[in-house]
């Protein structure tokens, strides 16, 4: 409830809500009856409810203490509140600097994302060849799209195969051939021979995969040369399939199919030459 009183300028002010005459603290003005009031506010900071409150004089008002604690203690909070609020999402450019390539095992073909028509140096193309079950003497011509017997695969399946397979090259080359790593070049391994499946290029070609296959005819083998244009692969799975190879796979894309994606080359991992 205010209780008005009037100063000796002639001031009507709230006392309850006043010590002194604010108007009278605004001009500048202290009455005689004002000084014992303020001395005694300053003393013990008695308001009119009986309460003690320490006064702070601010632009000739005086304030309670306790209401300027108050102030500052929301102010902080405020600000708490602003400091800790929740970051901004990175720009997307920043999240892909940020992501890691994953790094490849030893021994596997490193990962790569292939074009999208998926056909890389024609390894998918078809010349409308008819699938032969007879090994062919021209090794650098077009081959056709199947070979019977044998799972054809292309470089992505290559990849998701990694070593679980036997990667030979039968490309017939020199010594300062590069291949796919973890690959074994077995150059002559698809020459033509003599066509048959019982000559001497037949015979020392079983020695080899004995060799590296530890006489297991159950393991995978995949057999690849240059490229979609050469035969040497092709004959080469022929001859296995002959020995009673039951698992033979043809990479038809081979070494072209494989720089075409951006794969590493390297030596070869052994050489087996046949005749």
């Amino acid at each position: 409830m205010a209780k008005l009183i009037r100063c000796q300028a002639g001031h009507v002010f709230d006392s309850m809500a006043h010590t002194l005459c604010p108007e009278c603290a605004r001009l500048g003005i202290v009455h005689d009856s004002d000084r014992g009031r303020r001395d005694t506010a300053a003393a013990d900071g008695a308001n009119t409810n009986g309460h003690a409150h320490q006064l702070v004089t601010i632009a000739g008002f005086a304030i309670p203490l306790s209401w300027l604690i108050g102030c500052a203690a929301l102010v902080g909070i405020g600000l708490l509140f602003w400091s800790v609020r929740p970051a901004q999402p990175p720009a997307a450019n920043q999240t892909a600097a940020a992501t890691a390539s994953p790094t490849p095992q030893a021994g596997s073909p490193a990962p790569v994302q292939a074009p999208a028509s998926g056909n890389l140096a024609d390894e998918l193309t078809d010349w409308n060849i008819s699938a032969q079950a007879q090994m062919q003497s021209n090794v650098g011509s077009r081959m056709p799209l199947e070979l019977p017997g044998a799972k054809r695969i292309t470089t992505q399946e290559l990849l998701q195969i990694g070593s679980k397979s036997l990667l030979i090259d039968v490309l017939n080359d020199s010594d300062n051939h590069v291949t796919i790593p973890g690959a074994v070049h077995v150059p002559g391994g698809g020459n033509y021979g003599s066509g048959r499946f019982d000559d001497r290029l037949q015979r020392n070609l079983s020695n080899v995969l004995a060799t590296l296959t530890r006489r297991n005819n159950e393991h995978p083998i995949v057999f690849f040369c240059v490229g979609a244009q050469c035969w040497e692969s092709y004959n080469a799975a022929l001859r296995a399939m002959q020995m009673g190879y039951r698992n033979v796979i043809w990479y038809r894309g081979g070494v072209a199919s494989w720089k075409a994606a951006n794969l590493p080359l390297e030596r070869p991992a052994a050489v087996y030459r046949v005749r």
